[in-house]
C-alpha cells in the first residue's frame, strides 16, 4: 500500500510497501510508476518511479484540455536504458520496439514489451478545493526473453492532423509529431532495474494528478 506524510517545505516522503524512498528521487512527488513483477515461479517483485513531463506532453495537455481534441496518452512504452530526462524529449530513450533494440543483444525482437495500449481507470474527483484529480494507465506484460526494463513513458495514439507544434524541433513547424506522429506525455526512470527472464510478467501502472 501506498502511505504519504508531508515534511516541511513542498517534500514529502512516500513508504511503498515498507520501502522507503529517497526524497531526493522524487523531489516534487507527482505521479507515481508502479511495476509489479510476477515471477515464473510465482515471486513477486515491486519496482518503481516518478514520471516527468516534457514540452510534447505539455503541449498535448493543453491542446487537450483547452482546445481541439487528441488522441489520449494511454500507450505505455517500455526501455531498457536509464534516461536523463529532458523538457525537449519526445522520444523515450532506448525503447524496446519491435524489430528493433530487444532486451537480448542482436535478437532483433521486442521480447513481448512492446508499446502497448494501456486501460485507464477513472480513480476519483478532487477531494477538496485545490486538490488533483486523479487517474491511471495500466497493462501488463509478459517477457519472452531474459532482458531489463530500466524505463517507461506513456505515449498518444497516432496524430493526424498536421497543424500542430511540432515539440521535436521545437521550431513550431507542422508534424512529425514526437515519434511517428506521437506526443510522448511523461517518462520516467525505474528503480531499481528490472531483470526479466523468460516467463516474468510485468503489470505497469500509471498513476496520473491533473
Amino acid at each position: 500500500m501506498l502511505e504519504s506524510f508531508k515534511t516541511t517545505g513542498r517534500i514529502a516522503a512516500d513508504i511503498i510497501r515498507g520501502r522507503a524512498l529517497p526524497e531526493t528521487l522524487v523531489p516534487n512527488m507527482r505521479n507515481h510508476v508502479e511495476l509489479v513483477i510476477t515471477r515464473a515461479n510465482g515471486d513477486v517483485e515491486y519496482v518503481d518511479g516518478w514520471n516527468a513531463r516534457t514540452t510534447s506532453g505539455a503541449v498535448w495537455q493543453t491542446t487537450t484540455m483547452g482546445s481541439s481534441s487528441l488522441p489520449p496518452a494511454n500507450w505505455i512504452a517500455l526501455g531498457n536504458q536509464p534516461i536523463s530526462a529532458a523538457l525537449t524529449d519526445y522520444t523515450l530513450t532506448s525503447e524496446i520496439v519491435s524489430g528493433g533494440n530487444g532486451g537480448d543483444a542482436g535478437d532483433g525482437g521486442n521480447d513481448g514489451l512492446a508499446r502497448a495500449e494501456g486501460t485507464f481507470t477513472f480513480v476519483s474527483p478532487s477531494s477538496a478545493l485545490y486538490a488533483p484529480a486523479s487517474y491511471k494507465i495500466y497493462n501488463q506484460f509478459l517477457s519472452t526473453a531474459t532482458t531489463t526494463v530500466q524505463s517507461a513513458a506513456l505515449y498518444t495514439g497516432p496524430v493526424t492532423d498536421a497543424n500542430y507544434y511540432n515539440p521535436g524541433t521545437g521550431s513550431g513547424v507542422p508534424a512529425p509529431i514526437g515519434s511517428a506522429n506521437n506526443f510522448l506525455f511523461v517518462e520516467a526512470n525505474l528503480y531499481p532495474v528490472a531483470v526479466l527472464a523468460s516467463g516474468d510478467s510485468i503489470a505497469l501502472t500509471w498513476s496520473i494528478n491533473v
